[in-house]
């Protein structure tokens, strides 16, 4: 049977022809876009570089990831995320799993079945998460921006510490925003040095204005507080506010104190007890309303006397 065809027809079906024709349908790099995420790892992408506008071109794509045995990024794709597009010779499904065995059976050549990517795009701003690298080699400079959730989970030792490279002293700053309360646990031995004044302000918002607030310390039973002196002194208190004092203690109070309790009240002094007045001192027992104090340890008369002629004016009863 005679075919219906002529050379160059015949010229155009040869194997240079057919080679030449495949060669210009590899895709060795290329970029698109992310039209359909088919699971973490492989998303259908639409090439954004095409010879013809008739009918979009897409191709399935497995994404790679920075990692390494010591660093991973791994980051979930998105519809509408931009993918570098790269042809593999000798392209096989082993290369995802990061094994380094001789892949037998692979599939050859570049073509549109054989694609990897990485996720990329030309846009420098807008992602959820940011870290920005910057600065000269004098003086480099990291900024992270977090828009979303953060969650760090450690498995082993962690240690942070804020060096300068001047050596020099610069401010570290926490800022928790209003109406975004935070709780801090430590379930361990907690031990901090500071260096410099401290400062705690509570009931004021940035402005200065007040604003509600409470301070709850909640002690368990085996718990205590102790602030320790430079000289040795500390003051300890317990659940029951048991209040304990170790070395000499000078309790100077500016402006009036007021100290009421519910109970019994009990004073032993280990020495010599003095309590000092500059306008007086008023007893105020039960039945110390017509007391005053005696020139004699026992009235001779038999009810109490003294008072300005024996050189006391400031002691009274109440």
């Amino acid at each position: 049977m005679a075919l219906d065809i002529n050379a160059f027809d015949m010229a155009k079906a040869g194997q240079t022809d057919t080679v030449l024709d495949w060669a210009r349908n590899m895709v060795i790099v290329s970029y698109g876009v992310v039209r359909e995420v088919l699971d973490g790892v492989n998303v259908r992408v639409a090439y954004t570089v095409q010879e013809s506008d008739s009918m979009e071109q897409t191709v399935d794509v497995s994404l790679l990831s920075l990692s390494s045995q010591l660093f991973q990024c791994n980051i979930t794709p998105l519809v509408g995320d931009q993918v570098l597009i790269l042809g593999l010779d000798a392209w096989s499904d082993k290369v995802l799993t990061g094994g380094t065995e001789q892949v037998h059976g692979a599939k050859q050549g570049y073509n549109g079945q054989s694609c990897v990517g990485i996720l990329m795009r030309t846009l420098q701003m807008g992602s959820a998460f940011m870290a920005t690298f910057q600065g000269t080699a004098e003086t480099p400079s990291l900024s992270l921006v977090a828009a979303g959730g953060v969650d760090t989970t450690l498995y082993n030792d962690f240690a942070l510490s804020f060096v300068s490279g001047d050596n020099a002293e610069h401010p570290i700053n926490v800022d928790v925003l209003e109406n975004r309360p935070y709780t801090l646990r430590m379930m361990s031995k907690q031990e901090k040095t500071i260096g410099a004044d401290i400062k705690i302000t509570i009931g004021n918002n940035n402005a200065g204005d007040s604003v509600a607030a409470a301070v709850d310390i909640t002690l368990d039973e085996k718990s205590d507080i102790t602030l320790t002196s430079k000289s040795g002194a500390s003051v300890s208190f317990d659940k029951d506010f048991s209040l304990t004092v170790k070395g000499k203690v000078d309790l100077n109070i500016e402006g009036d104190a007021n100290i009421k309790a519910s109970g019994d009240v009990k004073v032993d002094a280990g020495g010599q007890c003095e309590i000092k007045s500059a306008s007086g001192l008023t007893l105020a027992s039960g039945d110390a309303s017509p007391w005053q104090p005696n020139a004699v340890p026992t009235c001779p008369f038999g009810m109490p006397h003294g008072g300005a002629s024996c050189g006391i004016v400031m002691l009274k009863g109440k």
